[in-house]
């Protein structure tokens, strides 16, 4: 790996694990209810990414592993949990999806037991560990991608842009895990996807930033367009409207 390579991977995992930090500390200053688990999502992520890149090296340890891909795991169901704080889920899906992720992470302690790493090799049952993970953290993840895209199409013009924001974020790690599974089977996609994976995890870091806690100046040009056409309808109300009967029967048919 190149110098330049490696440094930009440092930087990446320094600012997934500075937005996870944001993110928590945002939080906790406003505890909105509806985000406190999106909130310990983005953090769970940002942890990641700051312990695989500044933990990572030869004299990586299993315990450092086994923490880090439960940690991921547990970033997808907190995700699923904050699907379920806008649109609940039914009691079974709940327990049935914490069961999965705990046999999951018991699985990947398992697997990457002390003792278990070699320099040489993957085993079998790390495999297995590996491509089970991203199954769970898939399940968690896509169902509440899908219906949070729906549900956009009825928010306002800024909840609307930070939904979309936050599905195209972790709509880009599945992206990034299909592509690590399929580089792993196919050793000629394995050069794409060193290539590409990088730049797209560095493209997200905005597109969780602009989820969580966009700057004012971002919500005013978001809400541009609303505010443009209500003075458009408030002009057409009052101006074309030659009684407050009529008035009132065009509020009406506006605010419908």
């Amino acid at each position: 790996m190149s110098a330049a390579s490696q440094a930009l991977q440092w930087a990446l995992g320094g600012a997934f694990g500075l937005l996870g930090l944001l993110t928590v500390v945002d939080w906790l200053r406003h505890r909105d209810y509806y985000r406190r688990f999106l909130a310990a999502s983005i953090g769970l992520i940002g942890a990641v990414a700051l312990i695989s890149t500044f933990g990572s090296g030869a004299s990586t340890s299993a315990a450092l592993i086994d923490a880090t891909l439960v940690l991921f795991a547990l970033s997808g169901w907190a995700f699923l949990l904050f699907r379920d704080t806008l649109v609940p889920l039914p009691r079974a899906v709940r327990i049935g999806s914490g069961l999965l992720v705990l046999g999951d992470s018991i699985l990947l302690i398992v697997a990457y037991a002390p003792g278990s790493l070699s320099t040489t090799k993957v085993t079998a049952l790390q495999s297995v560990a590996g491509l089970t993970l991203v199954a769970v953290w898939g399940v968690c993840v896509c169902e509440p991608i899908y219906r949070i895209w729906r549900l956009s199409h009825r928010l306002p013009r800024v909840q609307r842009a930070r939904a979309r924001a936050l599905v195209a974020a972790y709509a880009g790690i599945v992206l990034i895990l299909v592509m690590g599974v399929v580089a792993s089977f196919l050793p000629a996609a394995e050069a794409i996807y060193s290539a590409t994976a990088t730049p797209l995890a560095a493209l997200l870091l905005p597109l969780f930033y602009l989820a969580f806690a966009p700057p004012r100046w971002i919500r005013r040009f978001w809400r541009s367009e609303e505010e443009r056409a209500f003075r458009l309808a408030l002009n057409d109300l009052l101006l074309f409207s030659p009684d407050r009967v009529t008035l009132a029967e065009r509020a009406l048919e506006w605010a419908a």
